[in-house]
């Protein structure tokens, strides 16, 4: 698990209907990575002691395209908003070095 946040570093416009969706390159159906939000009203996401611990309140869903992206909420000016990332990788899977990911992000502007 790992907790990345979205600053909207424009300090006078709020970006609206924030959302985040995730590709993995080159496609490995051995490879599984979930996006997953809190509260779109907390200050700071949950704390974890390792990398292997469940964040608790986070709900996570496959979110590989715009259709399937999570709701990050509205993000004021010089504010951010947390989500996390879970991945998962088969038993047995081949390990390839080519993997990458890219979180994309998009949202509306008043």
């Amino acid at each position: 698990y790992r907790c990345v946040y979205l600053v909207n570093k424009n300090t006078a416009t709020t970006l609206q209907k924030a959302k985040a969706f995730i590709e993995i390159t080159p496609a490995n159906p051995q490879v599984h990575i979930y996006l997953g939000v809190g509260s779109l009203s907390a200050v700071r996401e949950p704390s974890i002691g390792v990398f292997s611990e469940v964040p608790a309140g986070i709900v996570f869903q496959r979110a590989e395209d715009a259709g399937h992206a999570i709701d990050l909420g509205n993000i004021a000016p010089s504010a951010s908003q947390g989500f996390w990332l879970k991945r998962i990788v088969d038993p047995g899977a081949v390990p390839d070095d080519r993997n990458s990911f890219t979180i994309t992000v998009f949202g509306e502007t008043d």
